[in-house]
């Protein structure tokens, strides 16, 4: 499979792991990463999150050769404005530009990287968006303060029932919500096999919907 991953640079985290073990596997692993982790690889390139005209020239540059993609996972988590309690205090104030920034790491870029690859996917092709808990437990006492990460996980949650539904290629398009213990190995493996199954096997019953992987998550959150 042609495999297209946004986030998937940085070694010991998830990203690199999914695209070391489908390399492993045999498939064609494009990533575009926020840094330069000095790979050398013309397959892996950096572009700036910022810019969403530039970052989508960059994933057409990328791709311009294939005649399909596969799949599409989206595996950017950056920090979101608002984030911190002082940011939602009276001594604070609001940041237009960093709202801006957040909504464009979170839905302007997924939402036109995600149209792009339709051109080149055919059904059964997959697009993946990593979600959070966060985004649809209203009811949570931790984490408060996550105000821009949780609400624009959430539009990107809709984003992907809107794609999911409408899109004109009969692709599946889904979310997984997965939380990843990387101070625990063991249980840590399980999360990333679990994620790494779902992505590369994708069914009609995936589309549209969110997948919690954690230990002793129900299979589906929607």
């Amino acid at each position: 499979m042609n495999i297209v991953v946004i986030g998937g640079g940085k070694p010991g985290k998830f990203g690199n792991d999914f695209c070391n073990r489908a390399r492993s596997e045999g498939h064609d692993v494009y990533v575009i990463s926020h840094k330069d982790y000095g790979t050398n690889d013309p397959k892996q390139i950096v572009a700036d999150f910022n810019d969403v005209a530039e970052f989508l020239e960059k994933f057409k540059n990328l791709t311009n050769h294939l005649d399909k993609i596969d799949v599409l996972l989206y595996n950017s988590n950056g920090h979101s404005y608002p984030g911190r309690p002082e940011e939602l205090q009276s001594t604070g104030s609001s940041s237009v530009a960093q709202w801006e920034k957040a909504l464009r790491l979170h839905v302007a870029i997924p939402h036109a990287i995600a149209l792009e690859s339709l051109k080149k996917m055919t059904k059964g092709c997959g697009i993946v968006f990593m979600t959070s808990g966060m985004s649809y437990d209203l009811k949570r006492t931790n984490w408060t303060a996550n105000v821009g990460y949780a609400g624009f996980k959430g539009m990107q949650n809709h984003l992907m029932i809107g794609l999911a539904h409408h899109n004109d290629k009969e692709a599946i398009v889904t979310c997984i919500a997965p939380h990843f213990p990387y101070d625990n190995a063991e249980k840590y493996s399980n999360v990333l096999n679990i994620a790494y199954e779902y992505i590369t096997n994708l069914t009609e019953e995936n589309n549209g919907r969110i997948r919690g992987i954690w230990d002793n998550s129900p299979k589906y959150m929607n």
